[in-house]
């Protein structure tokens, strides 16, 4: 793993991007004593921009964009499993584009 950002006590803590190296896996956001909590997640299958619980998975309001062109917003629970998600698949953005959604809401329709 290679983190690059803010540190409190050694840990994680702030502003930064936290890459693995062996999967090439990038947690880019916030991370709160050495747990990533807010941001944008790029793995295998695909680009994930939201809120997690402290065990890394996908909790609350969330944008998942996967590979396969599937595109869902919604409230994600039990592992990162979506509820009350929309289907967004009009305005699939690249799973490697890391600008973040909040910038680009102008151009998903209401």
């Amino acid at each position: 793993m290679v983190y690059t950002g803010d540190i409190m006590n050694t840990h994680p803590h702030g502003i930064g991007t936290l890459t693995d190296i062996t999967d090439g896996e990038i947690h880019k956001g916030t991370f709160k004593n050495g747990k990533f909590i807010e941001g944008i997640r790029i793995n295998n299958y695909g680009r994930y921009e939201g809120t997690f619980n402290e065990n890394g998975d996908l909790y609350g309001k969330g944008i998942i964009y996967y590979k396969n062109g599937d595109c869902f917003e919604g409230n994600f629970e039990h592992l990162g499993v979506a509820i009350r998600a929309h289907d967004l698949r009009s305005t699939v953005q690249s799973a490697r584009d890391t600008t973040p959604i909040k910038q680009k809401k102008k151009q998903i329709p209401g």
